[in-house]
């Protein structure tokens, strides 16, 4: 399934009231409250890659998600920890590049292995994030690792 949260909630939805027994698999946007307001136990069983699992004991996660709920008095989703990594990387490429562009890019190509809280982010020769990824599902009506 391609599409945003109520796109996916609504398919997942559709097919159950079809009838259709299938397995689905679904973009990183399936973690999403609304998929499961939506599809209800038709969310069940989807599978999903995602980049950052907020149950980890891992002490970075940890502490990372406890500063965010002080903060925003809610746990932290994925898309945000990415931005909180993202800016973490442009901060530290900057401060050694200041505002020349051509510094940054080259910079930004040379990250490697940046031990983010979602784990190792690297760029490749074309500028493309080359990161981890853990499988996700809907059980119970919950996401969790599969």
């Amino acid at each position: 399934i391609i599409g945003y949260a109520t796109e996916i909630g609504t398919i997942l939805k559709q097919s159950k009231e079809l009838g259709l027994t299938l397995l689905f698999f679904g973009p990183p946007a399936t973690e999403n409250p609304k998929v499961l307001e939506l599809a209800g136990e038709a969310a069940e069983g989807i599978l999903y890659p995602y980049h950052f699992d907020a149950s980890s004991s891992d002490p970075k996660i940890v502490s990372y998600q406890e500063k965010y709920l002080a903060k925003y008095n809610h746990a932290s989703e994925g898309f945000a920890v990415l931005m909180y990594d993202g800016t973490k990387i442009i901060a530290r490429v900057l401060k050694k590049c200041g505002e020349n562009g051509p510094c940054v890019k080259e910079e930004l190509y040379k990250v490697k292995d940046y031990e983010g809280v979602t784990g190792k982010t690297s760029f490749d020769e074309y500028g493309d994030v080359m990161k981890p990824i853990i499988i996700k599902t809907v059980k119970n009506g919950r996401f969790v690792l599969k």
